[in-house]
């Protein structure tokens, strides 16, 4: 579409030309060069083709991926289901809050204590871009923080949630051959993959630093690399925030950042992941 300046030309020069017609004389009509289109630019360079590379794929796909086009919403659900180690089976007792990143004790929650619902799982309306974290407890288990990964923007089903109760935490811990630490927390960083899978291969930095271990067939090894069940275990966190870096260990791609805080005598879960595709 022609814009008011380039119209106002082609009507001066018409309305010139109209004139000459009359007189006889004009016979040859050319656009000013700020009129014409550059057809060669759309068609490219003479002799050669445009051509577009195929969308890639995979779990890793949308690492490279260009943001997607937000969706405009008030609110949007985060879903997660929630168990007990012991039994595999949601906890008894089992309350979520909902509450605002900067609002370390959860003094005032964003949204009412909420618990399960008739199929067992957790589902809490948060507003848009909520920037926070889940605070999760039972009858029989530690104190538990979950947070999601930045800002929620759309609805998002969470990976299975596991509480520990404090014999199971001292039996972890045993295992490992570490004592905890006064004054530090243990952060557990989980890896998803494009898919929303929890995923093996994402090697894991704790800026507050903390002992590393992952576990490899069920087994905890000393390592900051995922095994199969997507997540490392960093001990003896000290108490504050801490920046989580998480990055293909094969490639050395980042895939996502997250920032948690390390509270003792609290299980903190951290997911990373990738832009949405």
């Amino acid at each position: 579409m022609l814009n008011r300046r380039q119209a106002s030309h082609i009507e001066l020069l018409c309305g010139a030309c109209a004139a000459a017609l009359l007189a006889g004389a004009c016979t040859d009509f050319k656009p000013r060069s700020d009129l014409e289109t550059d057809t060669a630019s759309l068609r490219g360079a003479a002799g050669s083709t445009m051509t577009f590379a195929p969308p890639a794929t995979g779990p890793w796909a949308c690492v490279d991926a260009a943001p997607p086009t937000p969706v405009l919403r008030s609110t949007v659900s985060y879903t997660l289901t929630i168990v007990d180690t012991v039994t595999n089976a949601p906890p008894v007792g089992l309350s979520v809050r909902a509450c605002d990143d900067v609002d370390t004790t959860c003094a005032r929650p964003v949204a009412p204590a909420t618990g399960l619902s008739s199929d067992g799982r957790v589902r809490l309306s948060l507003a848009r871009g909520f920037d926070g974290y889940f605070e999760i407890r039972s009858d029989n288990t530690l104190p538990t923080r979950l947070y999601p990964d930045g800002l929620l923007q759309d609805d998002q089903d969470g990976a299975t949630l596991e509480l520990i109760d404090p014999p199971s935490l001292m039996g972890l811990v045993s295992a490992v051959g570490v004592d905890l630490l006064p004054d530090t927390g243990i952060v557990l960083a989980r890896g998803f993959n494009c898919n929303a899978a929890l995923s093996a291969g994402i090697e894991f930095a704790s800026g507050a630093g903390g002992l590393a271990f992952s576990f490899i067939d069920g087994l905890p090894i000393e390592t900051d690399i995922t095994g199969a069940e997507g997540l490392v275990v960093f001990v003896n966190v000290p108490k504050g925030f801490t920046l989580l870096e998480g990055k293909l260990s094969s490639t050395q791609k980042v895939i996502g950042r997250a920032t948690a805080e390390s509270v003792p005598g609290t299980i903190v879960y951290s997911d990373v992941r990738p832009p949405p595709p």
